[in-house]
């Protein structure tokens, strides 16, 4: 089975250390994706117009790639708005495509609550229903792909990620990492409506979801603080998902950056 996944990560240009961090994730697009070898000639294909294929055509050596599409989301106001004049995609009064960026931007201002619950929404709405899985995640986290192929290749899953537990007693996927079958973004948009958008992102979405789907626990590695000894970094196993946590955020780029390492020294094996 080769599933394609979109992979969107929540984002904002604000505070300078953020941008610092879509470095990491743009370099870590590029790395892995030019680690997979060319075994499919259909590897580039056409989502809504948009062609995809210019964005991986500076790897060399590309196998699975095309089961990606990887974007930032982002807020733009309304003052700021371009629309169809540097817009990559299809016309829309809500959502811009920026390809060199590689990034969705949202019409509306960078909120917490709703903010985050409104660009999910949006971005979904605008390419998710053409993949078979959507991997929303956030800044601060690298991803393994490979590892993703692999997990979603090999189980049957509808919603899943790290599993939390609301103040109210809800359990829903962290945002910082949760997995998202075709069924469950077509409910999730058709129940639009039902979503509780007083309260964070992901307890939202896991109380639509988490009563209609089986919620799946997906491991992850935190990264922090305590994950160097003796000057060398030591990961989990068996995860495709690192969280780098740290309040230091020049530190939370350096975690980043060692996470990407090891998924290419591991890969390239």
């Amino acid at each position: 089975m080769s599933s394609r996944i979109l992979v969107l990560v929540i984002a904002s240009d604000s505070p300078a250390h953020y941008v610092e961090m879509q470095n990491v994730w743009r370099e870590s697009v590029k790395r892995q994706m030019k680690m997979f070898r060319v075994t499919d000639e259909n590897r580039f294909q056409v989502t809504n117009g948009i062609d995809n294929a210019h964005r991986f055509r500076v790897t060399n050596g590309i196998d699975n790639a095309h089961r990606f599409d990887t974007w930032f989301i982002k807020a733009k106001p309304e003052r700021l708005w371009i629309g169809d004049i540097a817009n990559d995609g299809p016309l829309s009064d809500i959502i811009e495509f920026d390809n060199d960026a590689m990034t969705i931007y949202v019409k509306g201002e960078e909120t917490y609550i709703p903010g985050i619950l409104h660009k999910t929404i949006e971005a979904i709405r605008a390419l998710g229903r053409s993949f078979d899985y959507i991997w929303r995640t956030n800044l601060s986290s690298v991803l393994d792909y490979q590892g993703l192929l692999d997990y979603v290749d090999s189980c049957d899953i509808s919603y899943g990620g790290y599993v939390g537990t609301s103040v109210d007693g809800y359990k829903f996927a962290s945002g910082a990492g949760f997995l998202m079958s075709r069924c469950a973004v077509d409910y999730l948009i058709e129940n639009e409506s039902l979503l509780m958008m007083d309260v964070i992102d992901d307890v939202a979405i896991g109380k639509l979801l988490e009563p209609r789907f089986k919620l799946i626990h997906i491991e992850r590695c935190w990264v922090d603080d305590g994950s160097c000894v003796d000057g060398h970094y030591v990961f989990g196993e068996s995860v495709f998902h690192f969280r780098c946590e740290t309040y230091k955020h020049e530190r939370t780029v350096q975690f980043m950056n060692a996470v990407l390492r090891h998924i290419c020294e591991m890969r390239s094996k």
